[in-house]
């Protein structure tokens, strides 16, 4: 009995209670042909005014942008869909480093990074390039090779010419005279046209002959006249690098000892050879030739070891 009193109080109560107040956060309800209408989030205009058709931008956007960065075509807001007058990275590089040596064309590092890009970008840019160079003030050593690329691709042969002598000298006076090649060798026919010893053994009492090839060597110019003159010396060194004392070497022809050659011009290619007598009683076993070469104008010189063996006598 007590809780059909609850169940039927609980009744009334629900049947006294009238609609929710509207309040003042949710907006009022409209009057259509149909009568009220809720609140609609998609078509109250008060809310949303784009139809519920539409698309999500931000999410296609955001796909797209995956999508570039997956293929590798560079920055997707400067991409053009095929347009081939389309801007790149490398166009961008070139636009921004002439920006910079507009802003201090004082400055030869900078023009120097533009001669080099504009080489990099191929061969239209090659005259562009050329006039970078030509505005430097100071010249490093790279330079002229620089240079004598672009002239040759610009057909300037003369130029290129030029500057590939220019650069030959200046490595010929930086590297210094020196001994090039000294090899043991069975014959001779000119310069760097030899015969190698077939296995570098020699019978005592043989003679060897010993090819000589100096190099950076100095000419004494008088007028049209270029003057060679080079100095030669030969010793024994058994195979504890101690002299051995060789009178037939030590009293040779004094002429042997030297070069004094007059050419019509600039030479830069030389040789020489030497046929040098071996003693009967020589011992079995490794010995070198120290061979020493002079430049007499300068007074500079220069040595190498030529290896030999010395096999038993028969």
């Amino acid at each position: 009995m007590r809780e059909g009193t609850v169940a039927l109080s609980f009744l009334l109560l629900l049947g006294c209670t009238g609609s929710p107040p509207v309040t003042s956060e949710d907006p009022p309800r409209r009057k259509t042909d149909d009568g009220v209408r809720s609140k609609d989030p998609v078509t109250d205009p008060r809310t949303d005014p784009v139809p519920d058709n539409r698309k999500d931008w931000s999410v296609e956007r955001t796909k797209s942008d995956t999508d570039n960065r997956i293929k590798g075509d560079g920055d997707a807001g400067n991409r053009t869909n095929g347009d081939p007058a389309r801007t790149t990275q490398g166009d961008d590089v070139l636009r921004l480093q002439r920006e910079r040596v507009a802003r201090d064309p004082s400055s030869d590092l900078e023009k120097l990074r533009t001669a080099l890009l504009l080489i990099a970008a191929g061969d239209a840019f090659f005259p562009e390039a050329e006039r970078f160079l030509s505005m430097l003030r100071r010249r490093t050593d790279f330079i002229p090779y620089v240079e004598a690329y672009l002239y040759r691709k610009l057909g300037e042969t003369q130029k290129a010419a030029n500057l590939h002598h220019q650069i030959n000298e200046e490595f010929r006076q930086a590297d210094g005279f020196k001994i090039e090649r000294a090899e043991l060798v069975s014959s001779v026919k000119g310069y760097m046209r030899y015969e190698p010893h077939p296995d570098g053994k020699v019978a005592p009492g043989s003679k060897i002959t010993v090819y000589v090839q100096p190099r950076n060597f100095t000419l004494k110019k008088d007028g049209d006249r270029h003057t060679l003159h080079l100095g030669y010396d030969w010793k024994l060194l058994d195979d504890r690098n101690q002299e051995i004392a060789l009178p037939a070497w030590d009293q040779c022809n004094p002429n042997d000892r030297f070069d004094f050659i007059k050419y019509c011009g600039p030479v830069s290619e030389f040789h020489q050879f030497f046929s040098l007598p071996l003693p009967s009683n020589l011992s079995t076993g490794n010995y070198r030739v120290r061979v020493t070469v002079t430049d007499k104008w300068t007074g500079r010189d220069d040595r190498i070891y030529v290896p030999f063996y010395v096999v038993p006598k028969s």
